[in-house]
């Protein structure tokens, strides 16, 4: 649908990382508002990233853990932002080819309140 400026929200992912070393190799990013939770069968609820490749990465020092990142590319979601909104929902998904982007499994997810979310926009 049409997006208006004054009420939108962009939101660039740059990278994922200290991923656990057992990440899988291809990530997906998802996200959506609160209000976008409460149309649970608008399959557009979710706007998704491209899928991106993970590499493992080594701890600070040789004593640390070997973890995974991922570098997103400046990928951007545009999402319907009124400022009513409680928080930004973004998800991290293993990308499988053969499923669809609602049936790929959630490796974890973070909350942004919105009031993160207008001090980052300032």
């Amino acid at each position: 649908g049409f997006l208006d400026p004054e009420m939108t929200l962009v939101v660039t992912f740059l990278e994922a990382s200290g991923l656990p070393k057992s990440c899988p190799e291809q990530i997906v990013m998802d996200c959506t508002s609160d209000e976008g939770l409460d149309k649970p069968k608008d399959p557009g609820r979710y706007q998704p990233t491209r899928p991106h490749s993970t590499i493992v990465a080594p701890g600070p020092t040789l004593k640390d853990p070997a973890t995974r990142k991922c570098n997103m590319a400046k990928d951007q979601i545009q999402l319907d932002w009124h400022g009513d909104e409680n928080f930004v929902l973004i998800r991290l998904k293993q990308w499988v080819l053969t499923r669809s982007l609602k049936d790929l499994p959630v490796l974890g997810e973070v909350r942004i309140p919105a009031a993160s979310v207008k001090k980052y926009c300032e």
